[in-house]
Order: C-alpha cells, then structure tokens, then sequence
C-alpha cells in the first residue's frame, strides 16, 4: 500500500494527464501492470473514493498506525502469534504504536495508558472465555470504559473503529477518544427499548382478549413460559 502511494505521489501529481502518466512507464513495473495501475487511479470512481478516504482521515480524533489492515485481520494474526485469544483492546492498542515501539502521537499515548489500567480485565475474560475476539466485545470493558459505550444505532463489527455514541455521526474514533457525554445517550436508548416493549405488550394483550371474546374456549391458553396478560 505504501508503494502505490510512493507511485501515486511520484508520477500522478500535480494533476498530470493520463497519456503523460502512461508514458512514464518505471522500468521495474511491467507495462501491462502500470497501465492497469494507471487506470484503476484514473478512475473516476476511484478519484471519488480516495476523497472520502481522505476526509475520513481528517475526521479521525487520534491517529493510528493501523494502514488499510482490518482490525479482524490483526486480531487473527495476534491471536496466531500469541497463541492465545486476544480482546478488541490489545488489538486497538496495537495500532497506536509504530514499527519502533514509539506512539503514534501524545493523544495516543494518553489513550494507550487509559485503556493498559483495564486491560489485565479483558485479558483475563478472553482467557476465561475463549471467545473468538471478533466477537468479544463487552459494554464493560478497557475500550467501553475509556470511550464509552458503543453507539446504540451502530451494529458494530469487530473491524470497524469504536463509535462511542456520546460523539453522533461526524466524529470517528480509531480504538478511542476524549470521553464523556455518552451514558446519558445510553440510557435514553434504554428507555425508549422499555417504551417500544411496553406498547407491544399492550398490542398483544388487545389482540389476545379479541380472539378470547370471538373463539371463547377454542384460544389456548398461554404457557408458562410466555409472560401472564392480564385481561381488563
């Protein structure tokens, strides 16, 4: 990845033609390959791709080193070298530093040394558990206690940066960011789950008493294991 950026930086800019592009042909790229290069960047849905990619970049609050690699992937990889499984807060941790051991940034170090205080917590429920760490993700773990917790109308997957919902749709945060703000939003989202649970019992109890009152004894009663309607 790095390489075609390297190429890209070289031969694309500043806003070369195509032709002009083609013609540089570097001599360790075979002509078939560096036109097919040339033509996937040229593209104008690439163009317009590697412009999102570029905003998202911007909007990231603490920068990572963790390149175009999913999450999903470098837990696959830690688990394998580790030979152990591994919690979403190892791997996010992973990519806040660089190749050399240093961080990626004073942000990332403060937010590394955050989460590193409950990490010996969620490495111990990985350990207990088993669970594959695509899908260990707890509310109260290293990460949901730092930025907490995810949002609500996210289905999260273990790839994709942590949305704390504290921060609404235009903040992005790559295994963390400042906290606060957010359990106020969980709880709202709590309540109107009560609501919602609430009026479809009242759905069910209306629908129940109908049938009760048209079929008499020919509506089954509801077993045990469905929770007792109370008829008015």
């Amino acid at each position: 990845m790095a390489h075609k950026y390297n190429l890209r930086g070289e031969y694309f800019f500043p806003n070369k033609r195509k032709a002009k592009i083609l013609a540089t042909n570097p001599s360790d790229i075979p002509p078939v390959e560096w036109t097919a290069f040339v033509d996937h960047y040229m593209d104008p849905k690439t163009k317009k791709q590697c412009l999102q990619n570029a905003r998202n970049r911007e909007r990231l609050i603490v920068s990572h080193a963790g390149g175009s690699k999913s999450n999903a992937r470098r837990a696959t990889q830690m688990e394998k070298k580790l030979g152990r499984p591994v919690c979403r807060s190892e791997v996010i941790v992973s990519t806040l530093l660089k190749k050399d051991g240093s961080y990626v940034s004073g942000e990332g170090q403060r937010l590394a040394e955050k989460i590193a205080e409950h990490l010996s917590e969620d490495q111990e429920r990985a350990a207990a558990e088993g669970i594959h760490s695509k899908v260990l993700a707890h509310p109260d773990d290293a990460i949901g206690k730092v930025c907490g917790p995810e949002n609500g109308k996210r289905v999260r997957g273990f790839s994709n940066a942590a949305y704390p919902s504290g921060f609404g749709k235009s903040k992005r945060i790559f295994g963390g960011a400042i906290c606060g703000g957010s359990s106020s939003v969980s709880q709202q989202h709590v309540a109107e789950l009560e609501k919602q649970l609430q009026e479809a019992k009242g759905q069910v109890a209306t629908l129940y008493r109908f049938l009760q009152q048209k079929y008499s004894d020919e509506v089954p009663t509801l077993s045990d294991s469905v929770p007792h309607i109370e008829s008015e």
